[in-house]
C-alpha cells in the first residue's frame, strides 16, 4: 500500500503510474479482508501479489518523493523495525505531516476506498 502511495504522490508520476497505484489500493481494499479471514483462498492471494508488483511498479517509476520510506529505512536500521512494519505505522503520521505532498491525490486515494472526501 505504501508503495502505491508514494509512487502517486511523486512529482514525477505518470498516467501509467497513476493506474497501476490506483488499481493496485483497489486490489489490497478488495483482496486483503478476504485473503486475513481465509489464507487458503487462492484467488485473494493471488491477486494481492498482482497488487504487490503494482505497487511496486508506481514506485520504481515514480522514484522522488518517498519520505515514509525514508523514515522507515533509517527507523528500521537503527531500532530493527521490519520495513513492512515501519512503513505502515509511518505512512499516516507521514501523511498528516506533509498534507500538501499528499493532498492532491487524496480524493482520488479516498474515492478508491469509498471514502468521501473533506
Amino acid at each position: 500500500m505504501t508503495h502505491a502511495i508514494e509512487g502517486l504522490n511523486s512529482a514525477t508520476a505518470t498516467a501509467l503510474t497513476d493506474a497501476y497505484g490506483l488499481h493496485a489500493i483497489r486490489l489490497i481494499d478488495t483482496y486483503l479482508p478476504v485473503a486475513c479471514q481465509d489464507g487458503a483462498n487462492l484467488k485473494a492471494r493471488a491477486n494481492l501479489l498482482l497488487a504487490s508488483a503494482m505497487a511496486i511498479t508506481t514506485f520504481c517509476l515514480a522514484l522522488s518523493a518517498i519520505p515514509v520510506h525514508n523514515f522507515a529505512h533509517a527507523f528500521g536500521a537503527r531500532l530493527g523495525i521490519l520495513h513492512g512494519l515501519g512503513n505502515s505505522v509511518f505512512l499516516p503520521v507521514v501523511m498528516r505531516s506533509l498534507r500538501n505532498l499528499y493532498l492532491p491525490r487524496a480524493a482520488e486515494i479516498a474515492a478508491v476506498f469509498s471514502v468521501p472526501a473533506r
